[in-house]
């Protein structure tokens, strides 16, 4: 659209793309590992209070005590006595279960971010040319990142012939935005059935030719 710039430039781009082969964004590995060994660290503390507060409870002189740590009701029960050490110990068990949920959420999150893959280098070439954004930002996409970025456009096709001629072939393009070209489909794989059509009947024509010249 004209007059538009920045974000919003970039964002147009990013979905103009048929294929969405444009969605290329950082996984933000290192920040990942890091959040992953914070919740981590802080699940190994609150898991040595929670012991911590088990042995006082299991090696006190209060029966009732001792009981809350072998019967949940009782454990509830006295917990909602400010005054006892049950209490404290429910408000740690609570934290735990909280901080828990948060650690094993994102351990999942990461897993399925880690099995995402990486860009096309025609999509990623064509991504970062023109940087559009200002500051920081501008080098989202750079070279030094680029095992920190993942692709979230359609499954590529595991043809070589045809991965080859999206990568390289760029005879029929669309022009769809300013410094930017999609490349039709449509016209790839026609081309990609002519060649393998033609290649199939060469060596079908070719055994025929050869067996008669044979004795």
């Amino acid at each position: 659209m004209p007059g538009e710039t920045g974000f919003p430039l970039l964002a147009q781009r990013i979905t103009i793309n048929p294929h969405y082969e444009a969605f290329i964004s950082r996984k933000s590995d290192r920040l990942s590992a890091r959040n992953l060994l914070h919740l981590e660290s802080r699940l190994v503390y609150l898991e040595y209070k929670l012991d911590q507060a088990d042995e006082q409870a299991a090696l006190g002189s209060d029966n009732e005590t001792r009981r809350s740590i072998r019967a949940w009701e009782a454990f509830e029960q006295n917990s909602e006595d400010k005054t006892r050490p049950e209490h404290n110990r429910m408000k740690l068990v609570e934290e735990v279960s909280e901080r828990l949920k948060e650690y094993q959420e994102a351990l999942l999150r990461q897993s399925q971010i880690a099995a995402l893959e990486g860009p096309r280098k025609r999509a990623f070439d064509a991504s970062s040319r023109q940087p559009i954004l200002a500051g920081l930002a501008e080098k989202r996409l750079s070279e030094h990142n680029l095992r920190d970025l993942a692709a979230f456009g359609r499954t590529p096709d595991k043809d070589l012939l045809l991965r080859f001629l999206q990568d390289y072939w760029m005879f029929k393009t669309t022009k769809i935005t300013d410094g930017a070209e999609n490349i039709n489909e449509n016209h790839v794989a026609w081309v990609t059935d002519i060649i393998s059509t033609v290649v199939a009947a060469i060596l079908l024509l070719g055994a025929i030719v050869l067996l008669r010249f044979l004795t």
